[in-house]
């Protein structure tokens, strides 16, 4: 939705309430107030037919975590302190590793829009909440956050995500080729109705595939129970294509019946005229996050990487028999204490990531000084590429090489009827300690 600042709904989510948009945390409730004589929404809803919806399907080929993160419209930065690329509204969180052993990732979206209600017009900054003695722009950040939750928009989504690993090396263009055929065939659609599976007697698709792992996961919100139960009763839960492109063919009538909210709707303060009044004087500013959201964006993918190599060196600390040192020069020494030593140093730089996004989270308000500040501390950022690291690392033996798989669980969040298999659980602990 252009020109809307969006964030995933959850339940404790109030009209009015200030919020970090940042790290997407909330701040304190009531301090922007509507008139409530005049409140009012503005939908997306033909009046005249009731039951229409905007509807949209998209599909992306993606390389990055970040690139998932951002079409989910969650915050890396937020990402980065949790450790996890977290799903809101349930319990689960997109398999990293899943996503980076495979040679092909490619999303499909379906996005319902029901009705969108925005009143930030009939907005009035409380400026009894900030009577404070010495407030300033920290303090005011620090309670209140840069924006407030100014609307809500209802509908659904869901997001299918197809990782395929080739057997054959060879056949990854074939694979990808055939792959964009039949999300072409979906997405293109003018009739967002379909009539017939893209899949469906797809002999190019078929033979492609039968050369691969795949596996697909899939988060929604919104439709309440999107799988008929035959579909489901298979092992672990697992989707196959022909399941997401008839979920996907029948989601926006499933919306229809049983819609929910799925995104707040953000407005930064100072866009209303009763905060600039009451600010300007205390020379109180707002943060702005364009560049620094860029940055966290690709601190992000660097996070996960040595995440993955942690991961690795855990692996090889409890079998070091199924590895062998890399053959690089300063190759990490396969012993308990070379394996320490490393995983302590790779700790050490996430936890540097971690304080390059307060450091962003925390700088200049100003719009010009903040865009100044965030490039800044990225050329002074002293977090060497996760890629140097990945060529000391220690290689698994290939009778021992991990499986490619993602874990499903079946979560019941909120305003949803039990989304059997999100984006994947995750196993790891928090990698930072």
């Amino acid at each position: 939705m252009p020109g809307l600042l969006l964030v995933p709904y959850n339940d404790n989510m109030r009209l009015g309430q200030g919020y970090n948009s940042f790290l997407q945390e909330p701040c304190a409730d009531g301090t922007v107030t509507f008139d409530k004589k005049e409140r009012t929404s503005n939908t997306s809803i033909n009046k005249a037919a009731p039951g229409s919806q905007a509807i949209s399907y998209s599909s992306c080929f993606v390389e990055k975590l970040s690139d998932i993160a951002q079409l989910l419209n969650i915050s890396a930065g937020k990402s980065i302190k949790r450790g996890e690329i977290e799903i809101s509204g349930s319990a689960l969180s997109v398999d990293e590793a899943g996503f980076s052993s495979a040679d092909i990732n490619v999303v499909l979206s379906v996005k319902v829009v029901a009705e969108t209600t925005a009143i930030s017009d009939l907005a009035s900054f409380d400026q009894s909440l900030s009577n404070f003695r010495h407030m300033d722009s920290e303090t005011f950040h620090d309670l209140y956050g840069d924006s407030f939750i100014s609307g809500f928009v209802e509908g659904g989504e869901l997001h299918g995500i197809i990782s395929v690993r080739a057997l054959d090396r060879n056949q990854k263009s074939t694979i990808k080729s055939a792959l964009e055929g039949a999300m072409n065939s979906l997405t293109n659609k003018k009739d967002p109705t379909l009539r017939t599976s893209p899949i469906a007697d797809n002999v190019e698709l078929e033979s492609a595939l039968s050369t691969a792992e795949t596996t697909i996961s899939v988060n929604w919100i919104g439709g309440g129970q999107i799988r008929h139960e035959h579909e489901h009763e298979h092992d672990n839960n697992e989707w196959s294509l022909q399941e997401l492109f008839r979920a996907a063919d029948s989601f926006p009538a499933r919306v229809r019946m049983m819609p929910t909210r799925t995104h707040a709707i953000l407005t930064k303060y100072d866009d209303i005229a009763t905060f600039l009044s009451w600010a300007q004087p205390r020379q109180i500013t707002i943060r702005q996050y364009d560049t620094a959201h860029l940055y966290a964006r690709e601190l992000l993918d660097m996070y996960m990487a040595y995440k993955g190599h942690t991961k690795l060196l855990q692996d090889a600390l409890a079998a070091p028999e199924t590895f062998r040192e890399n053959e690089a020069v300063d190759a990490v020494d396969i012993s308990i204490q070379g394996l320490v030593t490393a995983r302590k140093m790779i700790r050490t730089e996430m936890l540097n990531i971690v304080n390059v996004i307060d450091q962003l989270e925390l700088k200049e308000s100003v719009r010009d000084k903040h865009h100044e500040r965030a490039k800044a501390i990225e050329a002074k950022s002293r977090v060497p590429p996760p890629e140097l690291w990945a060529i000391r690392l220690p290689v698994n033996l290939p009778s021992h090489s991990a499986s490619f798989s993602f874990h499903t669980e079946d979560p019941n969040p909120p305003r949803q009827v039990k989304a059997t298999n999100s984006l994947g659980t995750s196993n790891s602990t928090d990698d930072r300690e």
